[in-house]
């Protein structure tokens, strides 16, 4: 459960230390992007791929479903200066999927490894 809850909660933490751009609702971010990803849904039979990142490297690898313009290969470990907005619904109004965009503005590095410590169930493409 501790572990769950940390998942869940830590994106939202980590962007506390992104710098703040002139929207309230966008950060920009230096994000490490791990060398394999991990599939989530599949107990509702729609499995799909995520990629983990962390903003730091002594971090643990959370997950992110989508990040624009990033052409991801497998088996590089990236960092990545990448833009996240958060989008705010309307009262009354429901946003479906993901209420927040990561977008790849520049690839610092790509490293060809296998990155460390990461979850049991990453996927090898």
């Amino acid at each position: 459960m501790k572990k769950f809850f940390l998942t869940l909660f830590l994106p939202f933490l980590m962007l506390a230390s992104c710098n703040d751009d002139d929207d309230d609702n966008s950060r920009e971010c230096d994000m490490y992007i791990a060398s394999k990803r991990i599939y989530f849904n599949e107990a509702i039979g729609k499995p799909e791929l995520f990629y983990l990142v962390k903003y730091d490297p002594k971090e643990q690898w959370t997950y992110v479903r989508n990040i624009k313009n990033l052409q991801y290969e497998p088996g590089f470990e990236y960092l990545i200066r990448a833009r996240i907005t958060e989008y705010k619904s309307e009262p009354g109004i429901q946003i479906d999927g993901d209420p927040t965009l990561y977008e790849c503005l520049k690839v610092l590095s790509k490293e060809e490894k296998t990155s460390a410590n990461l979850p049991e169930n990453t996927v090898d493409e």
